[in-house]
């Protein structure tokens, strides 16, 4: 089954209201590994670079070292993990 990424927008839009395309699918992912963390499943996180080969930002290098690292996935959420690698929250 494909999904329709406009439609998938709207209904995040519809759970979060007020965010942007770039939150809701930052909501998304961090609610797909909260899924799978409740399931006892080891999730791994990969953050792809484009066709340019650009460097993916820093947060989405530091959600996927997060998830990565047993450690800190385990015993810190996602928000206070980026409290401690210096975010302003």
């Amino acid at each position: 089954m494909k999904i329709n990424k406009k439609d998938l927008l709207k209904k995040l839009e519809s759970v979060r209201p007020g965010l942007s395309n770039k939150e809701i699918i930052e909501f998304a992912e961090l609610e797909r590994v909260k899924f799978l963390k409740g399931m006892s499943v080891t999730p791994f996180a990969q953050p792809y670079r484009d066709l340019e080969g650009t460097k993916p930002k820093r947060e989405l290098r530091d959600f996927a070292r997060w998830v990565n690292t047993h450690k800190n996935f385990y015993a810190c959420s996602w928000d206070e993990y980026k409290k401690s690698v210096g975010y302003n929250i």
